[in-house]
């Protein structure tokens, strides 16, 4: 059997960044300088991942040999390695590592399946460290997890040896498998096939699977078509469902479960079906007892909205409920029968294991709100409720995260707001149900002279007149029962201590309360004033901001004043002697409101919010107030009020428009799309369809032109969704550059149309020098066509589509911007496509003569073209200064290599010499840049290109530099040999230029 050569697996990107934060949050937890994860290729070994934490003297690529390091300990006796203080240690005194100031050590060996050495996991401090406390376990679990990883690599570069022992295996296991061609007839079956339906190979060859292998449902009894043509048609592996009967030659019925999987040969097309079977008989009658017994148990507690679990004495799971299992985000197969503490594995030294101890052993119940940290990365709060049962404790826990967030969130509309309530004269707040104050603007200080401070987190009632508690109190009231437009009536406490009257406009959303009160202090008393002196009357009347119409006792305009003509548009000689109503009428049909004028008529006051419409047929909003005129209990007449609040509603639509949409797109956002979720899972609303979308290499368009960039990004694709859609669709910005889109009563084939319609999107980003970008998106959906599905399964589904497609796409996506940045660089700069030749010819010739190895080489040639790829974000002013440069752009040059980093490693084809690009600008005595590395720590291939992009500047000189000869090219070199570059690599350069006369 062929053994894979573990040495040659490379570690995929993705896993890469995850180990990266392991190792980080190894060193955050337990506060120390330094956690790695080593790879060993005797007789060396490498730093493999580093934590990006203070003090930490390793950096990811450094190499060493093994003889006399802590790992050489661990790797060769394959054991744990612990060392309190190496430097009080007779053994370990003369470690290398202490010269590094790390005395300490604690690290477990890491292994490949096959047993064979990864390397290894460790921690090291610059002070001396028993590791007494939870460090040993929380390295074991970071072995375990990485080791769980190599398993998952070496399983996948397994998969092609095993496909290739497929014959071997098809005879050997137990199960029964059948091949066919590509026209679904038999080629090949097993002993264990022959035996279960009842055909032997030589009778059943070439003729059709469906006239050999015979199948029904075992609730209706029909058949089932073969799952062959399925395969063939659909080229995907289908399995069928357990309750399938398998009808042998003999008529004989057994129970079975079975796959169907393509066979496909290197270009992908069909060559036949495997079909693979398992007679399940008798687990099949055990398991349709076991749902019987278990049926009324699991609908009581799956119908429970609480979570429910039940652990035994040894703390394992005995059942979970639906709920539960939604709570924390995994299957129950993920955790009954397994221990709580192998569940969540940090348990054990929580707060909420000793309350569950507590319970469990002194059989006591037991209540506690705690904060749970899940797999995913969120974390929860629940309402933990422990109760003593025969077999253990049975816990309730009920999801109580939202109301945890409330208050948060609260603080979070202070920035959507803040632009909305710094320009508005009116008293503007928003409250909590309760009527505590979490927002007011400056008007507060300016009418009533108390500041934000002062304001914002009191209640109301510190500053209302005791005697007008109890009214605001009933409009409250009101406003939470009917979400509806509420004005109210009452005098606000100033910072003097006297009061003035304010009229509240308010409304609410069901969780807070919108409140915009304007101070009518002058306007009360001005109308007392009225009351008791008619002689103000006409100055008030003709200069009130207010619209006003005066009306005698038959509800008939008597006079209007200026604000009114100005609103309206009506002159008083149009409409002096008729009837308000017929006036407001004019403009639209029956939009005054005759009950309004019935009490008017009556004597009684009356006050509503309404919309009325100028003579153009422009609508305003008002508040409309009738005050009635009595002397001596006659009614004479009464006075029309309209308080334009137009503007005011525009406001309030600016703040719903601000808290529901996200502000660089425009699109929903994300509280807003969870809000729609529940609204729309109905089952009159099916088919459902939810489509994510993700924006490929938006991080490697920051990092490279800037977030600015990345932002027209981000709205160009929002702006081609919206257009993509229908209105009513509901498109939102899900995180970063995650859009989702949820579809109502859509079809799967509408959803595969508007899925290919994203993916032939055509459009691209101008990013300057008449360059573009393309937009490129990758797309997963999913569809919710039953009530029995669950919503939020298509959040995954969708996602895990959208991930493989992003896998298919994103690599190709970053080689285009790679390309154009290439392009770009040398366009603005010295760094032609020539010199990248000239350095791929040279750099491969010294590698030759230093006997690389073939792979080195490639990489050599990789490097020779990217080294200077970080240069295309500087400016072209600075690259092509023909003086001296300032410290300022030296600074700025002196990034290239930093920004190179980050773009190879953004890609998993350049990512291989990452380390290379960063370090080619590194000198042998330390004096280079960026990171000083010295001698040997530099990466040989850097050290390489060095001396032949040196070479080459010399010699075809630079805008800033006259070209030299080779002859004084090849001195310089000798000169700064040992200084700056490599001293044994310079003599073989100048030896092979000087030797094949180049």
């Amino acid at each position: 059997m062929n053994q894979l050569k573990t040495n040659e697996i490379l570690i995929p990107s993705d896993i890469k960044k995850k180990w990266q934060d392991l190792v980080n949050i190894i060193a955050e937890l337990l506060d120390i300088p330094a956690a790695l994860i080593m790879r060993a290729d005797p007789p060396y070994i490498e730093v493999f991942k580093s934590s990006d934490s203070d003090g930490n003297p390793y950096q990811i690529g450094d190499r060493e040999k093994l003889t006399g390091l802590y790992c050489e300990t661990v790797i060769k006796k394959n054991q744990m390695l612990l060392i309190p203080n190496a430097s009080k240690d007779e053994k370990w005194k003369d470690n290398p590592d202490i010269e590094l100031g790390m005395i300490s050590y604690l690290g477990f060996p890491l292994k490949w399946p096959d047993d064979k050495i990864f390397g290894t996991v460790c921690i090291l401090d610059s002070k001396e460290n028993g590791y007494k406390g939870q460090e040993e376990k929380l390295l074991t679990s970071m072995k375990d997890i990485i080791e769980s990883y190599l398993k998952i690599i070496f399983q996948n570069k397994e998969l092609k040896n095993k496909e290739k022992r497929l014959n071997i295996t098809l005879y050997s296991i137990g199960d029964g498998v059948i091949t066919t061609d590509n026209d679904a007839k038999i080629t090949k079956m097993n002993n264990t096939a022959e035996e279960l339906t009842g055909w032997k190979i030589k009778e059943a060859k070439g003729k059709k699977l469906k006239d050999i292998f015979k199948i029904k449902n075992t609730k209706n009894d029909k058949l089932i078509k073969d799952p062959v043509q399925k395969v063939l048609k659909e080229g995907e592996t289908i399995g069928l469902a357990n309750d399938t009967t398998l009808v042998s030659k003999d008529g004989t019925e057994k129970q079975i479960v079975d796959s169907a999987a393509p066979i496909k040969n290197d270009r992908g097309e069909i060559l036949g079906v495997i079909l693979v079977f398992s007679d399940i008989t008798e687990k099949y009658r055990a398991r349709q007892k076991l749902k019987e017994s278990e049926k009324r148990f699991r609908n009581l507690f799956n119908t429970m909205l609480e979570g429910c679990q039940i652990i035994n004495f040894d703390w394992e799971y005995l059942y979970v409920n639906n709920a539960f299992c939604k709570q924390i985000n995994l299957e129950k197969t993920d955790i009954v029968g397994k221990k709580i503490y192998n569940v969540f594995p940090e348990i054990k030294d929580t707060e909420i294991f000793e309350l569950l101890k507590e319970s469990m052993n002194e059989r006591v119940i037991k209540e506690k709100n705690y904060k749970i940290d899940l797999f995913d990365g969120s974390k929860k709060w629940f309402h933990i409720i422990s109760r003593p049962v025969d077999e253990g404790i049975f816990i309730l826990s009920t999801d109580i995260t939202e109301s945890i967030k409330y208050k948060k969130e609260l603080i979070k509309a202070k920035d959507r707001l803040e632009n909305f309530f710094s320009i508005s004269t009116d008293l503007l707040f928003i409250s909590d149900l309760e009527g505590n104050i979490i927002k007011a603007n400056k008007a507060w200080q300016s009418v009533l002279g108390f500041s934000k401070e002062e304001i914002i987190g009191h209640h109301y009632k510190e500053f209302i007149h005791p005697d007008d508690i109890k009214k605001t109190r009933k409009s409250i009231k009101k406003l939470e029962k009917n979400h509806k437009n509420v004005v109210n009536l009452n005098r606000y406490k100033t910072k003097e201590g006297s009061y003035r009257h304010f009229e509240w406009y308010s409304n609410s959303d069901g969780k807070y309360l919108y409140g915009a009160g304007r101070d009518i202090t002058d306007k009360i008393e001005t109308q007392n004033k009225i009351k008791r002196e008619n002689k103000w009357l006409n100055s008030l009347y003709n200069n009130s901001s207010d619209p006003i119409a005066i009306l005698d006792d038959k509800h008939q305009v008597v006079d209007i004043n200026q604000a009114f003509e100005k609103l309206f548009k009506f002159s008083i000689e149009e409409i002096k002697g008729r009837d308000l109503d017929q006036v407001m009428n004019m403009s639209k049909k029956d939009s005054a409101d005759k009950s309004l004028t019935n009490k008017l008529l009556k004597g009684e006051y009356v006050e509503i919010e309404d919309t009325r419409y100028d003579r153009d047929g422009n609508p305003i909003e008002c508040i409309i107030k009738g005050i009635p005129v009595n002397i001596d209990g006659e009614f004479l007449g009464g006075y029309a009020i309209y308080n334009d609040i137009t503007e005011r509603k525009n406001r309030e639509e600016q703040i719903k428009q601000l808290s529901f949409h996200d502000s660089l797109t425009g699109l929903y956002n994300r509280a807003y799309f969870e809000e729609e979720i529940k609204r729309l899972d109905v089952k009159r609303q099916l088919p459902i369809v939810l489509i994510m979308a993700d924006l490929n290499g938006l991080k490697l368009i920051n990092d490279t032109y800037g977030h600015n960039v990345g932002d027209i990004f981000l709205q160009k694709t929002a702006e081609v969704l919206k257009n993509t859609f229908r209105k009513e669709d509901i498109i939102a910005r899900w995180g970063g550059d995650q859009i989702v889109i949820l579809l109502n009563n859509t079809s799967k084939e509408k959803a595969l149309k508007l899925y290919q319609r994203i993916k032939n999107i055509d459009q691209r980003v101008s990013i300057g020098d008449e360059k573009e970008i393309p937009i490129s998106i990758a797309v997963g959906y999913s569809i919710k066509d039953s009530s029995k599905i669950e919503i939020q399964n298509l959040f995954k589904i969708s996602e895990d589509m959208m991930y493989k497609d992003k896998l298919l796409e994103s690599e190709s996506t970053k080689s285009q911007i790679v390309e154009i940045l290439l392009q770009t660089l040398q366009e603005k700069s010295h760094e032609t496509k020539e010199h990248a030749e000239r350095l791929e010819i040279l750099a491969k010739k010294l590698g030759d003569r230093t006997k690389l190895d073939i792979s080195e080489k490639n990489r050599l040639s990789l490097l020779a073209r990217l080294h200077d790829i970080g240069k295309t974000v500087i400016s072209e002013e600075i690259l092509n200064k023909a003086g001296k440069l300032n410290k300022a752009e030296w600074e700025k040059i002196k990034t290239h290599p930093s920004i190179g980093y980050r773009i190879c490693s953004e890609i998993e084809d350049f990512s291989h010499i990452a380390q290379e690009v960063l370090s080619h600008h590194e000198h042998w005595n330390g004096q280079g840049y960026p990171r000083k590395l010295k001698g040997n720590k530099i990466p040989l291939l850097s050290r390489i290109i060095s001396i032949v992009d040196a070479y080459d500047v010399m010699t075809t000189g630079r805008i800033y530099k006259k070209a030299i000869s080779k002859a004084e090219a090849l001195k310089e070199i000798k000169r700064k040999s040992g200084s700056q570059f490599d001293p044994v690599f310079s003599e073989h350069f100048i030896k092979m230029m000087k030797e094949n006369k180049i």
